[in-house]
Protein backbone atom coordinates (compact mmCIF):
# COMPACT_ATOMS: atom_id res chain seq x y z
CA UNK A 1 0.00 0.00 0.00
CA UNK A 2 2.85 2.38 0.84
CA UNK A 3 4.30 1.83 -2.64
CA UNK A 4 1.02 2.87 -4.25
CA UNK A 5 0.82 5.97 -2.04
CA UNK A 6 4.38 6.97 -2.94
CA UNK A 7 3.68 6.46 -6.65
CA UNK A 8 0.47 8.52 -6.45
CA UNK A 9 2.28 11.30 -4.58
CA UNK A 10 5.04 11.33 -7.22
CA UNK A 11 2.59 11.42 -10.15
CA UNK A 12 0.53 14.25 -8.65
CA UNK A 13 3.74 16.10 -7.79
CA UNK A 14 4.99 15.75 -11.38
CA UNK A 15 1.80 17.16 -12.90
CA UNK A 16 0.98 19.73 -10.20
CA UNK A 17 3.05 20.76 -7.18
CA UNK A 18 4.51 18.94 -4.19
CA UNK A 19 2.01 20.80 -1.96
CA UNK A 20 -0.90 19.59 -4.12
CA UNK A 21 0.42 16.04 -3.86
CA UNK A 22 0.59 16.24 -0.07
CA UNK A 23 -2.94 17.71 0.11
CA UNK A 24 -4.25 14.95 -2.17
CA UNK A 25 -2.69 12.34 0.10
CA UNK A 26 -4.29 13.91 3.19
CA UNK A 27 -7.68 14.11 1.45
CA UNK A 28 -7.43 10.49 0.30
CA UNK A 29 -6.63 9.31 3.83
CA UNK A 30 -9.54 11.28 5.33
CA UNK A 31 -12.01 10.04 2.71
CA UNK A 32 -11.11 6.36 2.33
CA UNK A 33 -9.16 5.34 5.43
CA UNK A 34 -10.94 7.48 8.04
CA UNK A 35 -14.35 7.55 6.25
CA UNK A 36 -14.64 11.33 6.64
CA UNK A 37 -15.22 14.12 4.15
CA UNK A 38 -12.01 15.48 2.59
CA UNK A 39 -10.83 18.95 3.60
CA UNK A 40 -11.14 20.27 0.05
CA UNK A 41 -14.67 19.49 -1.08
CA UNK A 42 -16.80 20.90 -3.88
CA UNK A 43 -19.63 23.12 -2.67
CA UNK A 44 -22.87 23.38 -4.66
CA UNK A 45 -25.85 25.61 -3.97
CA UNK A 46 -29.38 24.28 -4.36
CA UNK A 47 -32.49 26.37 -3.79
CA UNK A 48 -35.08 24.69 -1.61
CA UNK A 49 -37.94 25.68 -3.93
CA UNK A 50 -36.53 23.73 -6.91
CA UNK A 51 -36.23 20.43 -5.02
CA UNK A 52 -38.91 20.54 -2.36
CA UNK A 53 -42.07 18.53 -2.12
CA UNK A 54 -44.75 21.00 -3.30
CA UNK A 55 -47.51 19.58 -1.13
CA UNK A 56 -45.52 20.17 2.06
CA UNK A 57 -44.24 23.76 2.07
CA UNK A 58 -41.39 24.85 4.32
CA UNK A 59 -42.45 27.35 6.90
CA UNK A 60 -40.76 28.19 10.16
CA UNK A 61 -41.82 24.71 11.18
CA UNK A 62 -39.63 22.04 12.70
CA UNK A 63 -38.94 20.26 9.36
CA UNK A 64 -38.82 20.96 5.63
CA UNK A 65 -39.17 18.14 3.11
CA UNK A 66 -37.05 17.44 0.02
CA UNK A 67 -37.44 14.90 -2.72
CA UNK A 68 -34.02 13.31 -2.30
CA UNK A 69 -33.79 12.19 -5.94
CA UNK A 70 -34.36 15.76 -7.17
CA UNK A 71 -31.82 17.10 -4.68
CA UNK A 72 -29.15 14.65 -5.90
CA UNK A 73 -29.84 15.59 -9.52
CA UNK A 74 -29.79 19.37 -8.83
CA UNK A 75 -26.52 18.99 -6.87
CA UNK A 76 -24.88 17.19 -9.79
CA UNK A 77 -24.54 13.88 -7.96
CA UNK A 78 -26.76 12.06 -10.48
CA UNK A 79 -27.41 12.55 -14.19
CA UNK A 80 -31.20 12.54 -13.67
CA UNK A 81 -33.79 12.03 -10.97
CA UNK A 82 -34.23 8.46 -12.22
CA UNK A 83 -30.49 7.83 -11.95
CA UNK A 84 -30.60 9.27 -8.41
CA UNK A 85 -33.51 6.95 -7.55
CA UNK A 86 -31.54 3.93 -8.78
CA UNK A 87 -28.47 4.95 -6.75
CA UNK A 88 -30.60 5.58 -3.65
CA UNK A 89 -32.32 2.20 -3.94
CA UNK A 90 -28.92 0.49 -4.31
CA UNK A 91 -27.84 2.04 -1.01
CA UNK A 92 -25.03 4.19 -2.39
CA UNK A 93 -26.40 7.51 -1.04
CA UNK A 94 -25.06 8.60 2.35
CA UNK A 95 -25.78 11.77 4.29
CA UNK A 96 -23.74 12.28 7.47
CA UNK A 97 -22.60 8.66 7.18
CA UNK A 98 -26.15 7.25 7.16
CA UNK A 99 -27.44 5.28 4.17
CA UNK A 100 -30.49 7.05 2.76
CA UNK A 101 -33.14 4.84 1.17
CA UNK A 102 -36.19 7.02 1.88
CA UNK A 103 -37.26 9.07 -1.19
CA UNK A 104 -38.17 12.07 1.01
CA UNK A 105 -35.65 13.84 3.23
CA UNK A 106 -36.67 15.98 6.20
CA UNK A 107 -34.29 18.80 7.14
CA UNK A 108 -34.24 21.85 9.38
CA UNK A 109 -35.34 25.05 7.59
CA UNK A 110 -32.74 26.43 5.12
CA UNK A 111 -30.09 27.75 4.85
CA UNK A 112 -28.20 24.60 5.69
CA UNK A 113 -25.09 22.66 4.62
CA UNK A 114 -24.86 18.90 4.32
CA UNK A 115 -22.20 16.56 3.01
CA UNK A 116 -23.71 14.06 0.58
CA UNK A 117 -21.83 11.04 -0.72
CA UNK A 118 -23.03 9.09 -3.75
CA UNK A 119 -20.68 6.20 -4.35
CA UNK A 120 -17.21 7.75 -4.07
CA UNK A 121 -18.29 11.27 -4.97
CA UNK A 122 -18.77 13.74 -2.13
CA UNK A 123 -20.19 17.24 -2.36
CA UNK A 124 -21.14 19.78 0.26
CA UNK A 125 -24.65 20.90 -0.64
CA UNK A 126 -25.58 24.38 0.55
CA UNK A 127 -29.39 24.55 0.64
CA UNK A 128 -30.77 28.05 0.22
CA UNK A 129 -34.35 29.19 0.92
Amino acid sequence: MALKQNLARQIVGDFHTVEAAMQAEVDWARQFRDRKAPESIEVVEVHFVTSSTPTIPCRPAPRCWFKLDKLLHRAGLASSATDAQRKREQGSVRIAGDVMKNPVLGIDPPPQDMDIRVGRTIKRVHILP
